[in-house]
């Protein structure tokens, strides 16, 4: 019973307003700082110091904990209450494709000009050919 009652007390806590707006400010603050160093020293860079490290993953870990426990406190759910479920479903998907994007994404980057079309992107040191049937 001890486990079931700090279960709820962690997610009452985790699910709390003002834990989602101290995560939100301090996300807010990276990001700034991040898109700052990226304009300065380059996106691989910047991938290296913010967007691949583990304390980043650590702190959309918690917001992605924060985003879930919001509406699990509140079960069980009442009808009027959709639009919040699908907002915060909505912002834990939007977190585990960043999550994915980190992991396993690639980035590359077409240049183009008016009407132009090419059948390659670059990605990284890599150069990679499109074929059309």
């Amino acid at each position: 019973m001890k486990l079931k009652g700090f279960l709820k007390h962690l997610c009452f806590k985790c699910g709390s307003v003002q834990f989602a707006i101290f995560l939100i400010f301090i996300l807010a603050a990276i990001l700034m700082v991040a898109s700052i160093y990226e304009a300065y020293y380059g996106t691989a860079a910047a991938h290296y110091s913010f967007y691949k490290t583990g304390w980043f993953a650590l702190l959309l870990f918690l917001m992605g904990v924060s985003v879930t426990a919001a509406p699990l406190k509140k079960y069980p759910w009442k009808r009027h209450q959709i639009g919040f479920l699908m907002t915060h479903l909505g912002i834990v998907t939007l977190i585990l494709g960043a999550f994915v994007t980190f992991q396993w994404g690639k980035e590359g980057s077409l240049p183009l000009l008016d009407n132009e079309e090419k059948d390659h992107l670059f990605l990284d040191d890599k150069v990679v050919r499109a074929e059309c049937p």
